[in-house]
């Protein structure tokens, strides 16, 4: 199994490091053929001893189904980013749009940027989701808050230095397909908030709580914030030089030993207040660890725990990884197995990657797995 995953963690790998995506009917007639060859082994597959051929048989072919799904997942969802850009008719042209602010605003003063959601029916070409910058924005936009922009557009393009940040990819990542302005702005009725805008809210609430909390000159401010739910935009370019040059610039984020500690000391909490009904046990006609198994109750808890401050934190690389390890092991504790550290943490990358194949490409996808993976 660690070799299947490890092969789709590989072909996710593989296609971004081709110069164009190959035609979909490659894509089409490889997954097929792979399909076909794992069919036909199938009968081979009974319990065959693992020093026999027929395993070693079948072990390579599906590894090399598990490689072609990889690279035919990630191809796939590539092909569908590519196609959500903005056409070239509307580049550099004066837009009217009407869409909701999706994503946590950051900047500075009166200037911000910030994800917008168009809503309604868009024209062919145009995309559902844009990076938008806003001078003289009002200090207290929302996310969820629904506005009618005159806006002008382009389409997504970066710097293409060897080793340097690709700005491009980085907004392909992130489903934006275009980036541009705005040059007025008048509200709009409110429409209902979706969950992940309802989240974006609440991270807002909290960094305009804790800013409000400490002076304006206080020089940690904006570590503080992004140490709480995962916004690095309040830290200064001195600050930024500091942690990179003293080397603990991947400290300044929230990272799977934030996440773990806390829905470490959630499950443990849970079982404890389980195990004794919550002090109401001489009241109930039977005992909650009757119902279910404190074990059981403390998993299900730090999984939501995990998965909610995952959540708040913005969801990043180190986040969707420590989520998808504690998951399976919620899981495997569940179903009472004890599985290795090395199979819980390939389930965990190939989850990772399933739903950000682009992480892949992330220096910090790279040192997160590798740091554990050397530790166990």
């Amino acid at each position: 199994m660690r070799l299947t995953l490890c092969a789709f963690v590989a072909g996710c790998w593989l296609v971004q490091q081709l110069p164009a995506l190959p035609p979909a009917s490659i894509g089409v007639t490889a997954g097929l053929a792979a399909l076909v060859v794992v069919i036909a082994l199938s009968p081979l597959a009974g319990r065959p001893e693992p020093s026999s051929i027929g395993f070693h048989v079948r072990l390579l072919a599906t590894v090399l189904a598990a490689l072609i799904a990889g690279a035919a997942w990630s191809a796939w969802r590539a092909e569908r980013r590519l196609a959500e850009r903005l056409a070239a008719q509307f580049e550099g042209v004066t837009l009217s749009l009407t869409g909701v602010v999706s994503g946590l605003p950051t900047g500075n003063g009166e200037s911000l940027r910030f994800a917008f959601t168009v809503d309604g029916d868009r024209p062919a070409g145009l995309p559902p989701l844009l990076s938008l910058g806003w001078q003289q924005a009002p200090p207290d936009l929302l996310p969820g808050t629904r506005l009618a922009l005159t806006v002008r557009l382009k389409r997504p393009h970066g710097l293409a230095n060897p080793h340097g940040f690709d700005y491009e990819y980085w907004l392909l990542q992130r489903g934006i397909g275009a980036t541009g302005y705005v040059l007025a702005a008048r509200p709009a009725a409110p429409v209902a908030l979706r969950p992940a805008w309802r989240i974006a809210r609440w991270r807002a609430w909290i960094r305009s709580r804790m800013l409000a909390a400490m002076p304006a000159e206080a020089p940690l401010a904006g570590v503080l914030v992004a140490l709480a739910i995962g916004d690095q935009s309040g830290i200064a370019a001195d600050q930024w030089r500091w942690f990179t040059r003293t080397g603990i610039g991947h400290l300044v984020s929230i990272s799977g030993l934030h996440i773990t500690m806390i829905s470490g000391l959630a499950g443990a909490l849970a079982r404890a207040l389980w195990r004794y009904s919550f002090g109401l046990g001489r009241w109930l006609r039977r005992p909650l660890p009757l119902r279910c198994p404190a074990q059981r109750a403390a998993a299900l808890v730090a999984v939501a725990m995990a998965l909610a401050y995952g959540l708040l934190s913005g969801m990043e690389v180190p986040a969707q990884r420590t989520v998808a390890m504690v998951s399976v092991a919620a899981l495997a504790l569940w179903w009472q197995r004890r599985p290795p550290a090395s199979l819980v943490l390939a389930w965990a990358a190939a989850v990772a990657l399933a739903l950000d194949p682009w992480a892949v490409r992330a220096a910090g996808f790279w040192l997160s797995f590798g740091a554990v993976a050397a530790i166990f």
